[in-house]
């Protein structure tokens, strides 16, 4: 029969006995990251925007509305990618692109942007985000809230984006 030392089970013990080590955010971050290397293709979101409506009646007068989009990392789990974030005025033109970089969106983040309601790119306008995730990741959400006020008057909506064809639309977006 063997024995087995008193420091031999002190140490077991001791290991046993111990609380698994959370992560730091900096280290989810982290592993998060590393996870993001098995990307597939890139997909895109297409967000219906509003720099303004119309209302009354002769003249028909125009309501400005301030917009923020908010596009959510709806995984527990997995991070994505956002690559791109640009918004189209109503003829179609480029306005604005809002990221020099790409960023990453760890599981349940959200990132938003803002357009004040100066801007004035119609009543068609557009934001088109181009992401991407690893093969479990779920689909993001993308919502525009569009809110004015005018003396006693306010109002505000949402739309919600749809994902498009990917390969179609990322032909055209600038580099």
């Amino acid at each position: 029969m063997r024995i087995v030392s008193p420091a031999v089970l002190t140490l077991l013990t001791l290991v046993a006995c111990t609380e698994p080590k959370q992560q730091t955010g900096e280290e989810a971050a982290m592993t998060s990251a590393a996870s993001l290397d098995q990307f597939g293709d890139h997909e895109v979101i297409y967000v219906p925007a509003y720099t303004h409506v119309y209302h009354g009646g002769q003249p028909i007068q125009r309501f400005q509305l301030a917009i923020t989009l908010s596009v959510h990392n709806t995984s527990f789990r997995d991070s994505i990618r956002i690559h791109k974030i640009y918004f189209y005025n109503a003829d179609g033109h480029l306005e604005r692109s809002f990221l020099d970089n790409a960023i990453d969106l760890r599981p349940m983040q959200t990132h938003k942007v803002q357009l004040a309601h100066k801007d004035s790119a119609g009543s068609g306008a557009n934001f088109l985000i181009e992401w991407e995730g690893g093969a479990h990741a779920t689909k993001p959400l993308a919502e525009a809230v569009h809110v004015g006020v005018s003396s006693t008057v306010g109002l505000s909506f949402v739309t919600r984006g749809e994902h498009v064809d990917a390969v179609n639309t990322i032909a055209g977006l600038p580099e």
